[in-house]
């Protein structure tokens, strides 16, 4: 799943001035280093990055791995996209939006 995502985004950003990596330890402002499946990079007044995390679990995702992919974004002063192929709990999605991250369940969308 991971890799088809991947894909994806590198075709969706080919031709443009951003960067895309795959499996990156990302530095938080804690001292942290952060390892993430996916890290979009371009610049906009000031280098940004989105986060993704890809999911591949036999049950919907929990509140408690929005909430740690959260704490991610939020070290790394980045956006975040979370792929799934199971859903998300409503916990999960409430928190989410709260915060917003945008969460992508791959399932719905190949209906």
């Amino acid at each position: 799943m991971r890799n088809e995502i991947l894909q994806k985004i590198q075709a969706g950003y080919a031709g443009t001035k951003s960067n895309v990596e795959h499996n990156v330890l990302v530095p938080g402002k804690s001292g942290y280093f952060h390892r993430i499946d996916i890290v979009i990079s371009y610049e906009f007044l000031r280098l940004r990055n989105i986060l993704v995390e890809c999911k591949q679990h036999t049950r919907p995702i929990s509140v408690g791995l929005v909430r740690n992919f959260f704490g991610s974004t939020h070290d790394t002063n980045s956006s975040g996209m979370m792929f799934t192929t199971t859903g998300y709990q409503p916990g999960a999605k409430t928190f989410a939006n709260h915060y917003g991250i945008e969460l992508v369940c791959l399932k719905e969308i190949k209906k």
